[in-house]
């Protein structure tokens, strides 16, 4: 008397044996997997009266040619914190009818800073002069 482990196993050693397949599938290539090649660090939207609060965002491109919004997930630095802060606060706009996710930075004095986002191995930056030049 043979358990349905036996037959299965008799089963997978023929098919292993006659080089089949179980099912009729072809074979599909995997495609690779996108690696992150850089990101963009931009700012926008001032998000009070005063226009000391704005939205910083950082989009990682790929590739296979495309984008991410990684402001979740990228490490913030700021080079000079008497010019600007920024809040671990996410905050999401909509701009020219798309959706963008970004971050919260404070301008806390006059002059200039540079603000970092760094993820994977990829640096992304933006320059930003405060009060800004007219």
């Amino acid at each position: 008397m043979t358990t349905p482990l036996i037959r299965t196993l008799s089963a997978l050693a023929v098919l292993t044996l006659c080089g089949c397949s179980s099912s009729n599938s072809a074979v599909m290539p995997v495609a690779p997997t996108p690696t992150l090649t850089n990101i963009t660090v931009s700012w926008c939207c001032f998000l009070n009266d005063a226009n000391t609060r704005f939205q910083l965002y950082a989009i990682g491109r790929y590739s296979d040619a495309t984008t991410q919004n990684l402001t979740k997930v990228v490490e913030w630095q700021v080079s000079n914190l008497t010019v600007v802060t920024i809040e671990p606060l996410i905050f999401t706009t909509v701009l020219d009818g798309r959706t963008t996710t970004g971050i919260v930075g404070t301008i806390v004095g006059d002059g200039r800073t540079v603000v970092t986002a760094t993820y994977q191995g990829k640096v992304g930056s933006v320059d930003l002069i405060f009060p800004e030049p007219i």
